[in-house]
């Protein structure tokens, strides 16, 4: 059994509208010119494409992956001994943009995530992003027991 977890798109909300004031200016110009269609491609890319988790429980493997354009789906499968630990952390991304009459406005969004830490420490693969702490603690519970984990060295 396959389960797949969103962690949110790959660019921020500014540059999600600009994604799609691309595609819409990129169809008004592809009826004068093929120039057009690069700017809808570049807009459906920038708007479609985010960032994932797969947890394959069969055969005990996960992969982070980014999706292109919402359908290909790039990464690399990782088994879970390749892993030694869970953390959990806070995480925020914030963007500013400015108005017309030049008055910042700062969007933030923050969330605990859940993540896998190799053994040596150098890499991680964050499973999935939640509004809570205990939710998070609840899932890695639930991980360890689906994917027949120690639970005693995962826990340091």
């Amino acid at each position: 059994m396959k389960e797949e977890y969103s962690l949110g798109k790959l660019f921020g909300q500014t540059w999600i509208y600009a994604g799609y004031l691309l595609i819409v200016s990129g169809v008004a110009i592809s009826f004068f010119s093929i120039t057009g269609l690069f700017l809808v491609l570049a807009g459906i890319f920038v708007v479609f494409s985010y960032k994932g988790t797969i947890v394959d429980f069969d055969k005990r493997r996960l992969k982070s992956y980014i999706c292109l354009f919402g359908w290909f789906k790039a990464g690399k499968w990782y088994s879970v001994d390749h892993f030694s630990k869970f953390t959990i952390y806070t995480s925020g991304r914030r963007s500013r943009v400015r108005s017309r009459r030049n008055s910042p406005s700062t969007l933030r969004d923050r969330n605990i995530r859940l993540a896998l830490v190799t053994k040596d420490g150098s890499g991680k693969i964050v499973v999935n992003r939640y509004d809570t702490f205990d939710t998070a603690r609840r899932e890695m519970n639930d991980l360890i027991k689906d994917l027949k984990l120690d639970p005693a060295v995962l826990r340091n």
